[in-house]
């Protein structure tokens, strides 16, 4: 039987971080299945989906601990995994003015309208003439059935004059 673990994890960022992972999930003849990685201003930070052969999930646990030792905070959370519903993704985007809270006012519209989040980043850069920060967010999300794109671009544009709205293709 095979056994699913999401792990999560951070440390410092330096060279080998992945690799140590994987080394541990190779030794207990596990699979990495999907992963989200990012540097966040010097932290190295994720969230991993690995199966493991059943008789190896405790000591693929044990093993896991032992990276705390070599700075790499991480949990294993076994998990079922169930198959994903057939649903209608579309990444989307959004560009404004930054602002304090802009981030909860995008969400509180989209969980209004019943609109998961499935993935998302942000970040603010600086406008390309005026300097100004711009908060930029993408996101795939899942519509429900019976609300339109538009219907999610129209709530959204609402919020603000210069917030800007793209919806494509997930």
């Amino acid at each position: 039987m095979i056994q699913h673990f999401i792990l999560t994890l951070i440390g410092e960022d330096k060279p080998g971080l992945v690799q140590k992972l994987a080394e541990v999930i190779k030794t207990h003849g596990g699979n990495w299945e999907e992963s989200r990685l990012a540097n966040l201003r010097g932290k190295f930070s994720g969230i991993v989906v690995v199966s493991i052969p059943g008789a190896d999930a405790s000591e693929f646990e044990a093993s896991v601990r032992q990276l705390a030792e070599q700075g790499l905070s991480i949990r294993a959370h076994q998990t079922e995994l169930s198959a994903r519903p057939s649903i209608k993704t579309r990444m989307l985007e959004v560009v404004a003015n930054d602002r304090p809270d802009i981030l909860r006012e995008v969400t509180s519209v989209l969980s209004r309208l019943g609109v998961n989040v499935e993935e998302l980043n942000t970040n603010c850069e600086p406008a390309p003439m005026s300097n100004e920060l711009l908060f930029r967010a993408k996101a795939q999300i899942s519509i429900p059935d019976g609300l339109g794109e538009e219907q999610i671009a129209v709530a959204l544009e609402e919020l603000a004059d210069d917030l800007m709205v793209e919806l494509h293709p997930g």
